[in-house]
């Protein structure tokens, strides 16, 4: 009887130990993904930065190759000017 009552309070207690290992893996789960998203955050945001970073990029070696100041208005301003320019020599043409 004493033998059966030890397998008793054993698997009592290996079910507190697996209550316990659950518990534990709850709270890690919990915070790995609290840090799963927050790196998401981090991430998206440094994707649109990288993005900003790039247009920037762009418009200064357009505006260099064109001519303008550089930033973003002043390279778009002399693009579309030299469009318009562009559309005023193929109406000379085609006149």
């Amino acid at each position: 009887m004493e033998d059966f009552d030890r397998m008793i309070r054993d698997i009592g207690d290996n079910i507190q130990k697996l209550i316990g290992q659950r518990d534990s893996a709850k709270r890690e789960l919990s915070v790995l993904i609290e840090e799963k998203n927050r790196l998401q955050l981090e991430n998206d945001e440094n994707r649109q930065r990288l993005r900003i970073k790039e247009e920037q990029m762009s418009a200064q070696k357009m505006g260099h190759v064109i001519g303008s100041a550089g930033d973003l208005q002043s390279t778009r301003k002399k693009v579309m000017d030299i469009i318009r320019e562009i559309d005023t020599c193929i109406k000379l043409l085609d006149d």
